[in-house]
């Protein structure tokens, strides 16, 4: 594996929880877990890793770290020993080798790819070397903005604690096409992929954990290469450890119907460059089989990535919202599968099936929702 080089020690002192403190007065006893005290309702979760802290899911790791006294600094959210505290509440940061200083300060310091700011938001890991503004302010709010939207397709519920995503904000489309070369192959022709774990992870919250990432310099997409990593990272995590075996189109589905489909409006915008470009494929079950992201593929028509990715979404929104029952009921076994944890591939695979002979209702579909 190989990982970014002094990113690695930084990554190390961050925790999953932006919560810390101590755990409420327990009620009946479970006993322990890992070492771990527990609430008796609490037990089974606890077996499958999940522990709670001031109500909140956590790791065992950050667990332990909460429990040894750790705390979160006020705006970066990242465990910091509590003798720190005072220092991170006057607004002051670590800058390494045990020196602070302020967010000027700070923000020099992470100007960097070698020690880039990282944050921890309500959904995921935030990892960049952009001002901690444009980080906290702009790209948190767009990123965290994909969760709520996609925890309807997976049940409900937040990812595993084990799982959180990461997602690796690049400022410069120069410094996206650099890293995409080196660890990203030909789904980096877009302007947002996934990285693949046997070439690239991040150490975090005592896990190596996958990463998404996007193109923050590429001008007017933005914010749409951000959502796209964001859904790219949670499809992962939900998906679990099923999710190597996950058909790519359902991962791209994911990244596009949070990037190009999230509103009616935007869905609208982009359905008509992609209805003129063809619509749905008149040929689902081939368009499946052929499913790629590649740099080799035109700027615009059926080939294009851009189109991929709508299309893609696109089935996804018209399982949830157009009308086809026995389409809508095999996305539903998706979700069953993602929320048990098991299975989600082959319900993946049986979705395919029954949307395989569906382009006519899906290019409809495409219609009504660019009126």
């Amino acid at each position: 594996m190989h990982y970014l080089p002094i990113i690695v020690p930084l990554l190390l002192s961050i925790a999953v929880s932006p919560l810390a403190g101590q755990d409420k007065e327990r009620k009946k006893s479970g006993g322990k877990v890992q070492g771990i005290a527990v609430d008796a309702d609490q037990k089974a979760d606890a077996k499958k890793g999940i522990f709670y802290h001031d109500g909140m899911r956590v790791s065992v790791w950050e667990k332990k770290k909460l429990l040894d006294g750790y705390v979160r600094h006020k705006h970066t959210k990242m465990l910091i020993p509590a003798a720190d505290a005072e220092k991170a509440n006057a607004g002051q940061f670590p800058l390494g080798d045990g020196q602070w200083g302020d967010m000027a300060a700070a923000d020099k310091y992470h100007d960097s790819s070698t020690h880039p700011w990282v944050l921890r938001t309500r959904s995921c890991y935030l990892v960049s070397p952009l001002s901690f503004n444009i980080l906290s302010q702009q790209v948190a709010n767009i990123t965290d903005s994909v969760q709520p939207k996609l925890m309807m397709i997976c049940g409900g519920s937040e990812v595993h604690p084990d799982r959180i995503p990461v997602i690796l904000v690049l400022p410069t489309t120069d410094a996206y096409i650099k890293f995409g070369d080196a660890y990203g192959g030909a789904g980096s022709s877009h302007g947002a992929f996934f990285t693949d774990s046997e070439q690239f992870t991040m150490p975090i919250a005592g896990k190596d954990r996958s990463v998404a990432v996007c193109n923050w310099g590429a001008k007017g997409w933005d914010q749409y290469y951000a959502r796209h990593a964001a859904g790219l990272a949670l499809a992962d995590s939900y998906f679990g450890k099923d999710s190597i075996n996950v058909p790519s189109w359902f991962h791209r589905g994911f990244g596009g119907y949070s990037s190009r489909l999230f509103s009616s409006q935007v869905a609208s915008f982009f359905g008509k460059q992609h209805a003129d470009k063809g619509g749905s494929p008149k040929d689902l079950a081939k368009w499946f089989a052929d499913f790629k992201i590649s740099g080799d593929n035109p700027a615009r028509g059926a080939g294009s990535n851009d189109y991929q990715v709508y299309q893609a979404g696109l089935l996804i929104k018209f399982c949830m919202q157009g009308g086809d029952k026995a389409s809508t009921n095999a996305l539903v076994a998706v979700t069953k599968a993602i929320s048990s944890g098991k299975g989600v591939s082959k319900a993946v695979k049986k979705l395919q099936g029954v949307l395989g002979s569906k382009s006519d209702a899906v290019d409809a579909y495409l219609a009504k929702i660019t009126g």
